[in-house]
């Protein structure tokens, strides 16, 4: 039966028997053959006895390597005689003790033959192996001195010492792990610990979708990119895991029952293989996979420490995502104020001067970007004034840019176009080339003839058309009809060009549904007939005026509730022609913490909507316009 002598620092010298086919040597308490040398790795070496009789020393990535007969060595068939050197220990290996004799490692280890035999003629018994070690392959049995030798620590202060250093380097590589937060090196560097920390020759990262394992990150220990075309893993491994939940650990897996018919197994030699799930958030996504060419590179405990690794890989993960996803937001958020500042100078800055009328508007987005518009055009000739309102279907930046685009398409249509029918068609077509299916855009029209006072609008399925007569002090509702743009260019019939009457001091107001429909904290909604008692209520006042008292009615009726759309109102007063302009600045109003101006020319004294105390600045989402 072959043998070892082994002498090391602070140990006597001890021969021991290789009874077991495989033999893991090293300083952790699990090694078939613990050496308490601190220049050991934990998983030093192994030596496998073959049933043809050979005995192979494999080095299991250790630090300061293996050397036999001076010479560092991979993997190697041991004559007798080699002697063996891992860190500051010397073996040396025979055949049998009394070629061990002859040999005279005896006397090199203790200055005699004799004394070292009395002082270490032992066995490796599995007799003594742990209950709950490892299987016959990576059983942990220690060998036990005899005679006058000095017994080793205790084994449980000698596993509370590894326990100690294997939650050391968890610590340190959870400290190197919460340093990466792009993604893909971080997953790189987890594989590349958990390599450094098995001493593992291949690592890979499995997950999983639709079932089917996909490798995500293969390292080498070299702590470089497998290529694709040497990256291939026991699969059956991976799915076993995955399925069941549980970690699977050979390591012999050619003599494995399990896993020696697997052909990945027998065509890349694998010999030890270690397999845990990757969980994040409780949840397996996919498996750590790791592999070596020799037997007995891991071990029970090694499994239990790869799992502890697995579930801090998984929360640097997750913080990774999480920096991830905040970086991405703040940059959203920024694009969106950019968006904001933009769509708010795409509103009318400053009014054109028109005898006999006023107007007075403004633009509330539930969102950072809103789908509302107003604008108010004086066409080239001079002779008409234009005022519009839309509401594109749906929120946020696409509806934003819808808007956009009307205001564009509006604009150059005004300089070409005198007709609203002629105006709405237009933009109808050009809309219907660009929009989705699934977006629209409610729209109203107006054209003010500033000689005579007479009013043409063409409606586009927009809100009604609020009309308060300074005669009667009542509000009438006028429907403005037809289709909404941007959903077919079979719509001539639907677009009519209708006329409206409008005397002195009498007032329009256009609105956006989310006026109407803004809910209070009781869920109950604006509607339609406080919207009129308002304007009944503020319609004798100057535009700027009836503004602020239609909008305080139902800011004070919203309370705290957040907006679910944009809100959007547009004031129009016709007045004597003879009566000289105001010269008053427009209200400042505070919305989503940016200021914006209703607009119109200037009149009156007075305070801004920014006296408005209850306005708040929450924002939500809401459904989509119909």
């Amino acid at each position: 039966m072959s043998v070892l002598s082994i002498s090391s620092e602070g140990v006597p010298p001890r021969t021991v028997e290789l009874t077991q086919p495989i033999v893991t040597i090293g300083r952790s308490v699990d090694n078939v053959l613990e050496v308490p040398d601190p220049n050991m790795s934990r998983r030093h070496c192994v030596i496998e006895v073959r049933e043809s009789g050979e005995v192979i020393l494999t080095d299991c990535n250790s630090s300061n390597g293996t050397k036999v007969n001076g010479e560092r060595i991979v993997s190697l068939e041991l004559r007798p005689g080699d002697e063996i050197e891992c860190g500051s220990t010397r073996m040396r290996f025979a055949a049998s003790l009394a070629e061990l004799d002859r040999l005279g490692a005896a006397r090199a280890g203790n200055g005699g033959r004799a004394g070292a035999r009395a002082a270490s003629d032992t066995h490796l018994d599995p007799g003594s192996a742990d209950p709950g070690a490892a299987p016959a392959a990576a059983t942990s049995v220690h060998a036990r001195p005899t005679g006058t030798a000095r017994q080793p620590a205790p084994k449980e202060a000698a596993l509370l010492a590894h326990e100690r250093d294997d939650l050391r380097k968890l610590l340190e590589i959870t400290k190197r792990l919460n340093q990466v937060h792009d993604l893909r090196r971080l997953l790189e560097t987890i594989i590349d610990a958990a390599i450094e920390l098995m001493a593992a020759e291949r690592g890979f990262l499995i997950l999983f979708s639709g079932g089917e394992p996909k490798i995500e990150i293969a390292r080498s220990r070299s702590h470089t990119n497998i290529p694709e075309a040497q990256s291939v893993v026991s699969t059956q491994v991976c799915r076993q895991v995955f399925d069941q939940n549980q970690p699977v650990l050979t390591t012999n897996a050619q003599a494995d029952d399990r896993f020696g018919r697997y052909k990945s197994v027998v065509g890349l030699n694998l010999r030890s293989i270690m397999c845990v799930p990757f969980r994040i958030k409780n949840e397996i996504f996919g498996t750590v996979y790791l592999d070596a060419a020799h037997v007995g590179a891991f071990s029970e405990r090694d499994v239990e420490l790869l799992e502890a690794f697995s579930d801090q890989a998984a929360l640097a993960i997750e913080n990774a995502r999480l920096f991830k996803a905040d970086r991405q937001r703040e940059r959203m958020d920024q694009e969106l104020r950019i968006a904001s500042q933009i769509q708010r100078k795409l509103l009318p800055r400053k009014l054109p001067q028109t005898p006999g009328i006023e107007i007075y508007g403004t633009m509330h987005s539930a969102k950072e970007v809103g789908g509302d518009y107003y604008d108010v055009v004086l066409a080239p000739d001079k002779k008409h004034l234009f005022f519009c309102m839309g509401d594109v279907s749906g929120k946020g930046v696409p509806a934003g840019l819808v808007m956009a685009s009307a205001r564009s398409i509006l604009r150059t249509l005004v300089e070409r176009v005198g007709s609203t029918r002629e105006i709405v068609r237009s933009l109808n077509r050009l809309l219907c080339e660009d929009l989705d299916q699934e977006m629209f855009l409610s729209f109203v029209l107006m054209r003010y003839d500033v000689a005579t006072g007479a009013i043409e609008y063409t409606g586009a399925g927009h809100e009604n058309i609020l009309i308060w007569r300074a005669a009667t002090r009542e509000v009438e509702t006028i429907k403005t009809g037809g289709m909404v743009l941007g959903i077919t260019t079979r719509m001539d019939d639907a677009v009519k060009a209708q006329s409206l009457g409008l005397g002195v001091n009498d007032a329009i107001v256009l609105y956006t549904d989310g006026a109407t429909e803004a809910v209070n904290e009781q869920n109950e909604q604006f509607s339609l007939e406080r919207l009129v008692d308002s304007v009944r209520r503020s319609g004798h006042l100057p535009p700027k005026h009836a503004l602020q008292g239609i909008l305080g009615d139902l800011l004070r009726f919203k309370g705290r509730a957040a907006p679910r759309d944009d809100i959007t109102l547009l004031v129009v007063r016709r007045t004597d022609p003879s009566a000289p302009p105001s010269v008053d600045s427009p209200p400042t109003m505070r919305w989503n913490d940016e200021v914006t101006r209703p607009h119109g020319p200037q009149q009156g004294g007075g305070g801004g909507l920014a006296d408005w105390s209850f306005m708040d600045n929450s924002s939500s989402s809401a459904s989509d316009r119909g």
